[in-house]
């Protein structure tokens, strides 16, 4: 099976959900109305997350032809940013299908490591750590532990 191929076969596990805010917030940027999820959740990305990880060229990137992955990491980050209840729900449902489709690639042995491939990964792993709630189930121990011994008096 080809790269291409496989992307096929996964755009329907990550299909963008259409559940949108009832009527926009005051303090929106995006009129949540006017546009589609896509639309709201890549400018986001672009407005607040791009600027701290580029991790995509933005000025080459198309939407319409990039891969599902990798269109699908990128909008879980930009509607978690929008911070609205609805989007939140959207990002977390978005991230967990992310990480279905890179667990399945991993057991099927279908993973490729084209540049899209390994920015979807990437961007899937910044989701998980400024997103996840229990950070002690993605850490090792010896990060987790205080650095200073109990008992040690700092002075200051």
């Amino acid at each position: 099976m080809t790269a291409s191929e496989r992307d096929d076969m996964e755009a329907d596990d990550l299909m963008i959900p259409t559940t949108a805010p009832r009527e926009p917030r005051e303090e929106t940027t995006f009129n949540d109305l006017a546009f589609t999820n896509e639309q709201r959740y890549l400018a986001a990305y672009w407005t607040w997350v791009h600027p701290q990880y580029a991790v995509v060229h933005k000025s080459t990137f198309d939407l319409d032809r990039t891969t599902p992955l990798l269109r699908a990491s990128m909008l879980a980050l930009g509607a978690c940013m929008l911070q609205n209840g609805t989007d939140m729900e959207n990002a977390c449902t978005i991230h967990e299908r992310c990480v279905k489709v890179l667990k399945c690639r991993s057991f099927g042995g279908t993973h490729t490591f084209r540049i899209c491939d390994m920015q979807a990964i990437v961007l899937t792993e910044v989701y998980a750590i400024f997103k996840g709630q229990d950070f002690s189930e993605r850490f090792t121990s010896p990060f987790l532990e205080p650095a200073i011994p109990s008992g040690v008096i700092l002075m200051g």
